[in-house]
């Protein structure tokens, strides 16, 4: 019978197939938050986990500056339906700052976008 390490070790491994794919696609939003369930899974390989991550954030920092954004939260585990994030999106309103296209209805820009 697999030890539940063992099950959390093969979740990382499909993750990290999933992300291969988003990457190879040029989704980094989405390969970043899969990298990141990588690290959730299988913390005993972040180092791995944590050199994906820094060439995902590399290649999107030369990208537009929403998907950087996207990615950066992603990659630090922030979803875009964190609470925080509705906290900072309601009190901009509040301002009338205008939202910007990528989050209307709390969505993150995926790559292509």
């Amino acid at each position: 019978m697999a030890s539940p390490d063992d099950a959390r070790r093969t979740l990382a491994g499909f993750a990290a197939e999933r992300a291969r794919c988003a990457w190879q696609a040029g989704n980094l939003v989405q390969a970043a938050r899969l990298n990141r369930q990588c690290m959730d899974f299988d913390p005993g390989h972040a180092e791995r986990w944590q050199a994906l991550a820094d060439q995902i954030r590399s290649e999107a920092d030369r990208a537009e500056l929403s998907i950087t954004l996207a990615v950066r939260l992603a990659l630090a585990g922030i979803e875009p339906d964190d609470p925080g994030l509705t906290k900072i999106r309601e009190h901009n309103r509040a301002l009338g700052i205008p939202q910007s296209a990528g989050e209307a209805g709390g969505a993150q820009p995926e790559a292509g976008e």
